[in-house]
């Protein structure tokens, strides 16, 4: 009966604890593949306040939910973004996808021409945000003085990992570029990217595949080194024709080999454009649905790349977040004239910038628990089996 008794005890702490380990890792308020879009909340030169908003995939016509409002008023640290600036607000995904990641300014809302501001008494500042809503901004930059912070990527959402920054600013010795810096560091990091001239200016900048690569207006480009950390790189072009004012791109593996073969940007000028590769480094123009594209994520579901733009050029307000879906083989032309649907519509004097899907949880030790529970219970399991002496 003692027996019996000690094993029941041990089998209910041990739900216990099982339980109160499933609650802790189910915390995460972003639907899994739902889409995130960055809205700025003003369309003047001020600081405006910036929200992320969720939305499914299929359902035209939603109002969203704002699941995270960065911090625009108070000690800081804050994040805000111009409202009449068409280079700020893209959305990227950290490359372990557990982090969404934007810039800013560390300006509260209202600050008069935020991206003429210099960044020694405003920092230009990132952003991290995980599946449970957390937001880090510890990471800070002294540099883009005088200019705009445009987009960042970042391997992972762990303090010291790599993080690649891009804003505007003309070439030169004094250039802002492309800058390599830590999560939680602030300073000015290191230009690993020199920006050529007035239309190669670093737009969006991502990691694909341990590579980073990022747009600057007429073209897409990558670094020669992969992810760099040294001063000042060589780049390649990716294309060297079909863009004019490039900013979100994606890529796509449709078969699954490791190669990527398939490449849609979103242009403020041309429209949604699209490109093929047999290699993953020559690529070859595949046509363009004429509109004007600021954000772009998507998706292959084996009968079509299944895209997310947001139109316009990221300064107009009540523009759209759309959905549409091209069935030609990856290495044909795009089907034009295919149907965009609208799955939403930013509220009057609010803009739509970038849009990623949700971030996922990170990955739980659920080996380790699970070898230190099973330990803990074999040795309750002995103690129970121990004679009792009186």
């Amino acid at each position: 009966m003692v027996m019996k008794s000690c094993f029941i005890r041990v089998s209910l702490a041990l739900s216990a604890l099982l339980v109160g380990l499933e609650s802790s890792t189910k915390a995460a308020p972003f639907t899994p593949g739902h889409l995130v879009v960055l809205r700025v909340n003003g369309t003047s030169s001020a600081a405006q306040s910036v929200d992320l908003v969720q939305f499914n995939t299929f359902t035209p016509g939603q109002s969203g939910s704002v699941i995270v409002s960065l911090p625009s008023s108070g000690s800081g640290p804050l994040l805000t973004q111009s409202g009449n600036n068409n280079t700020q607000g893209a959305l990227t995904l950290s490359a372990d996808k557990t982090h969404l990641v934007l810039t800013g300014f560390n300006a509260p809302a209202g600050t008069a021409n935020v991206a003429g501001t210099s960044s020694s008494s405003v920092a230009r500042v990132v952003a991290l945000v995980d599946a449970s809503r957390n937001v880090n901004l510890t990471t800070s930059l002294n540099a883009y003085s005088g200019q705009s912070i445009t987009a960042a990527a970042s391997l992972t959402g762990n303090p010291g990992s790599g993080l690649w920054t891009a804003g505007t600013g003309p070439g030169g010795a004094g250039a802002n570029g492309i800058r390599h810096t830590t999560i939680g560091s602030s300073g000015s990091g290191t230009r690993v990217v020199n920006p050529g001239g007035a239309l190669q200016q670093p737009r969006v900048v991502q990691i694909v595949n341990n590579q980073l690569y990022f747009s600057d207006n007429d073209q897409l480009r990558r670094t020669n080194v992969p992810l760099p950390t040294t001063s000042d790189v060589a780049t390649s072009n990716v294309t060297t024709t079909g863009l004019a004012q490039a900013r979100g791109f994606v890529f796509f593996d449709h078969n699954n080999n490791g190669v990527l073969d398939t490449l849609y940007v979103a242009d403020q000028v041309l429209g949604l454009v699209k490109f093929s590769s047999e290699d993953g480094v020559t690529w070859t123009w595949r046509g363009v649905e004429v509109g004007s594209f600021t954000g772009i994520t998507g998706v292959y579901t084996g009968g079509g790349f299944e895209l997310y733009v947001t139109t316009g050029n990221a300064v107009t307000a009540g523009n759209q977040l759309r959905r549409y879906v091209d069935t030609a083989a990856y290495n044909a032309t795009i089907n034009t004239g295919g149907t965009f649907v609208t799955l939403a519509t930013a509220a009057p004097g609010t803009i739509f910038r970038g849009v990623n899907f949700t971030p996922v949880p990170e990955p739980q030790p659920w080996g380790l628990t699970a070898s230190c529970l099973g330990l803990l219970f074999s040795l309750q399991l002995m103690r129970c089996r121990l004679p009792r002496h009186s």
